[in-house]
C-alpha cells in the first residue's frame, strides 16, 4: 500500500519513537491492570489539545505506544485538515488503576478522543469538552455537526500506524456508519474498510459513546511476554506484528468466490468491498456485522460458511445470539486461522 508523503513523514517520526527503550508499558488488562513507568501526554502539541476536564483530573498517562500515537495523530490531522484540532480526553491516571469515569482506562492503552466537529458556518470547532451527537450527527442545539471525513482520517491513521494494534475504536452506531461511508466515498482500500468495520463498534456493556471515540490498543508482544499484559479480545488477522507468526502456522485452503446472490446482497448494503478484502478480514468483519444488519443475515451466514467450512446451527436464534455464537466460534478457532493461541 502506498502512503501519502505527509502520512509517511508522520509514520517515520512514530517509528523512531518506538525504536527507543519504552519508558512506560502496560501490565494486566484494560480493566484491572496498571502502568509500569511514567510517561505523560503534554497538555497540547501540534494538532492536539487535552480537554480541560482531563487536565484537571490528571489522566494524561499512558504507554509509549499510546502517547506517541496520539502525538502523531495530532500532527497528521493538522496536516490533512488545517484548522482541526484533536481533542484528547481521559487516558490513565499516573501508575494506572481505576478511574471513576470509566470501567477501563487502567493500563495505559485507552484514550478518549472528541469527535471532530464543524459549526453552522462549516468551520472547524476547537474542542473544549465532549459533545453528544444525536442520530442526525448534530449536537442537541443543532449548532455543531460531525465532520465524518476528518473522522475517517483519524480511523485510517490509527489502522495504518506502524507498531500499533488497535483492539477497538468505540463510538455510537450513527457515527460509525457515517465514518465508514466517508471512507468508501474516498475510495479507501477494501482491506482497510474491512478492518475499520470490525474495530469501529458501539459497545454493548456501557454508554453508547455518542460524544467521543474510545480507542483501545492491544498489548504489544513485549508487553505480553515480559510484563504480563493481557487482552480481553483476540488480535485481528491484519495486525502488523503477527505476520511472521501467522506465516509459520498452517492455514486452510483459499475460499471459493462468493456466489452471485451473496455478492449482490453485500453490494446492495454497501459492504461489497468486503469481497475484495483478505479472507481473514472478511470473516471477522462479517461476524461484526451479524448483530446489526438484520436484512443481510442469510448472505452473511452463507459467506461465513464458504470462508470457514463451518455451518453453525442458527435456526430460530435472534441476531444477537447468532453473533455471539460466531464470536465464540472465532475465539475457539483462532489458531486454525493463523493467530497465536494467546493474543498479544
Amino acid at each position: 500500500m502506498r502512503f501519502p508523503a505527509a502520512l509517511a513523514a508522520s509514520l517515520l517520526i512514530t517509528t523512531a519513537a518506538f525504536a527507543q527503550s519504552p519508558q512506560a508499558v502496560s501490565t494486566g488488562d484494560s480493566r484491572d491492570g496498571a502502568i509500569q513507568g511514567d510517561l505523560q501526554l503534554p497538555r497540547r502539541g501540534r494538532g492536539f489539545t487535552v480537554l480541560p476536564a482531563t487536565v484537571k483530573r490528571g489522566y494524561r498517562y499512558g504507554t509509549d505506544r499510546l502517547i506517541h500515537l496520539v502525538e502523531g495523530l495530532g500532527r497528521h490531522v493538522a496536516t490533512q485538515h488545517p484548522g482541526f484540532v484533536l481533542g484528547v480526553g481521559n487516558l490513565s491516571r499516573r501508575g494506572g488503576g481505576d478511574i471513576p469515569q470509566s470501567q477501563s482506562h487502567n493500563s495505559g492503552r485507552d484514550v478518549d478522543i472528541a469527535f471532530p466537529l464543524r459549526n453552522r458556518r462549516d468551520r472547524p470547532v476547537r474542542p473544549r469538552t465532549l459533545t453528544r451527537l444525536g442520530p442526525e450527527l448534530r449536537s442537541q442545539d443543532g449548532a455543531l455537526r460531525l465532520a465524518p471525513e476528518v473522522g475517517w482520517t483519524i480511523v485510517r491513521h490509527l489502522l495504518e500506524a506502524p507498531g500499533v494494534d488497535v483492539a477497538w475504536l468505540f463510538c455510537s452506531a450513527p457515527v460509525r456508519d457515517a465514518i465508514l461511508k466517508a471512507g468508501a466515498q474516498r475510495q479507501a482500500p477494501p482491506e482497510l474498510l474491512a478492518s475499520a468495520q470490525v474495530v469501529l463498534r458501539q459497545p454493548s456493556d456501557s454508554s453508547p459513546h455518542d460524544d467521543h471515540f474510545h480507542l483501545r490498543l492491544h498489548c504489544s508482544p513485549n508487553e505480553s511476554e515480559q510484563h504480563g499484559c493481557t487482552d480481553r479480545t483476540p488480535g485481528w488477522p491484519w495486525t502488523h506484528h503477527r505476520e511472521i507468526l501467522r506465516s509459520n502456522l498452517l492455514r486452510p485452503a483459499p475460499p471459493l468466490p462468493a456466489d452471485a446472490s451473496t455478492a449482490s446482497a453485500l453490494e446492495d448494503a454497501g459492504h461489497g468491498a468486503l469481497l475484495d478484502a483478505p479472507w481473514e478480514a472478511q470473516i471477522v468483519a462479517l461476524i461484526a456485522l451479524l448483530d446489526s444488519d438484520r436484512g443481510l443475515h442469510d448472505a452473511i451466514l452463507t459467506r461465513l460458511t464458504s470462508l470457514t467450512g463451518s455451518a453453525l446451527p442458527t435456526a430460530g436464534l435472534s441476531p444477537a445470539k447468532i453473533h455471539r455464537r460466531w464470536t465464540r466460534w472465532w475465539a475457539s478457532n483462532r489458531s486454525r486461522y493463523g493467530l497465536p493461541p494467546s493474543p498479544g
